[in-house]
């Protein structure tokens, strides 16, 4: 291993790209529909919407044209957006294709082949953004409810499910994918520095499954890569 001669400070960094909590979360649980009830009212909203509670935000489309200061959230049992209208109507919106991301309090929503997703740090055209899943799924697996198309959602019957409710990061590179974080992936978008991904990775024995550690070696890539001659090792955060 080449020893660092130097190090560098990565505050700068921090300031331009934000400072977040992080930690991964995954849950499952057991729960009853009873006739005339949807399911994402009987499973807590912290896991079967986006949001706790619908909150005040933007929702921008392919075409610039917005949908601004209303209130929302993303129901992530059938992944629309929901909104209360000027009236006080609330509106769903099960076509979410053209929708790029929606901004609501602090946060950025990016949306992707893969869903919605929250973003935590950037660099240029690569994001790290965090996505939360939800599967729900019957006693009888033919009560395993998907949506078969953006207009065509099946309702959850009445009976007992269990959801499984998990967080895990991913990288969009715009214009070219949409990748799980992995080693791999961050020397397939970082090309340049591809070698000492591998060697900070391999010494460090990343853990891909902890945010804070993702997150921190995003943030020393985006650095090394706009300072040329450092290494990922020369960056020490504060």
């Amino acid at each position: 291993m080449k020893l660092p001669m130097k190090h560098y400070v990565i505050c700068l960094i921090t300031i331009l790209f934000g400072v977040h909590a992080y930690g991964q979360q995954w849950r499952t649980g057991n729960v009853v529909v009873y006739k005339g009830a949807d399911i994402e009212d009987v499973i807590p909203h912290s896991i079967s919407y986006f949001f706790p509670e619908y909150i005040r935000g933007s929702i921008y489309f392919t075409d610039r044209k917005t949908i601004e200061d209303v209130l929302l959230n993303i129901c992530l049992v059938d992944n629309t957006v929901r909104y209360v209208d000027k009236s006080g109507m609330l509106r769903k919106l099960f076509d979410v294709s053209n929708i790029t991301k929606i901004i609501a309090g602090d946060d950025t929503i990016m949306n992707s082949s893969k869903g919605f997703a929250r973003l935590l740090e950037s660099y240029r055209d690569i994001y790290l953004v965090k996505k939360k899943i939800l599967n729900c799924t019957g006693a009888d697996e033919s009560d395993n409810i998907r949506q078969r198309s953006s207009f065509d959602v099946q309702r959850f019957p009445p009976g007992e499910y269990t959801y499984e409710y998990r967080e895990k990061l991913f990288i969009i590179e715009e214009g070219a994918g949409v990748y799980q974080v992995s080693q791999h992936t961050f020397r397939k978008v970082f090309p340049k520095i591809k070698k000492n991904i591998s060697e900070f990775c391999n010494i460090r024995d990343m853990d891909f499954s902890n945010d804070e550690e993702v997150v921190d070696l995003f943030l020393r890539c985006g650095y090394v890569m706009e300072h040329s001659g450092t290494e990922l090792f020369d960056v020490i955060r504060y």
